[in-house]
């Protein structure tokens, strides 16, 4: 397919399946970008922005496999890695994950074992509401049947079919 898109004050060239724009700046948004072909049409859509709250004492490996998930190149999110990668004094901690969570399109909640009772997952959750995000639960271990977090949507299962269907 070949054409021109303008995507505010860019033209995007696109040649058999490869894009260019004058602009390196805006590089990174576009690789942010997934295209569709729909006929002589080009739709542009941007992936879902991930905001992940797991239990930072048990399980972080959990957020490190859904970041590594959100980098497949069917992917339909993403993790900027705005999740709280270690802890921090309590204010500064509790203001920038609100900041971080505001910045996102919808919380998931890796749920393991002790996750239901952690307590920054429950401040997670409690500024989530209040911002108003979609907020989903997915069960972070195989044949695990983990206590859902209060409040904090619907529990279901980690594999690529729900995921996707959760992000279309």
């Amino acid at each position: 397919m070949v054409g021109n898109v303008l995507v505010e004050n860019c033209t995007l060239v696109i040649r058999t399946n490869r894009i260019t724009c004058a602009y390196p700046k805006l590089a990174k948004v576009f690789s942010l970008l997934k295209l569709y072909s729909l006929g002589d049409e080009i739709m542009v859509a941007q992936k879902k922005r991930v905001y992940v709250c797991f239990d930072f004492d048990n399980d972080k490996v959990l957020k490190d496999f859904i970041i590594g998930q959100s980098k497949l190149p069917d992917s339909p999110f993403e993790v900027s890695d705005w999740s709280m990668k270690e802890a921090a004094p309590q204010k500064n901690w509790e203001d920038e994950a609100q900041s971080r969570i505001d910045r996102s399109d919808i919380v998931i909640v890796m749920v393991g074992p002790h996750t239901y009772s952690a307590p920054g997952v429950l401040k997670e959750i409690n500024m989530a509401q209040q911002l108003r995000k979609s907020i989903w639960q997915i069960i972070g271990y195989r044949d695990s049947s983990p206590t859902p977090v209060p409040g904090a949507g619907r529990l279901i299962l980690w594999n690529w079919d729900n995921l996707k269907k959760l992000f279309a």
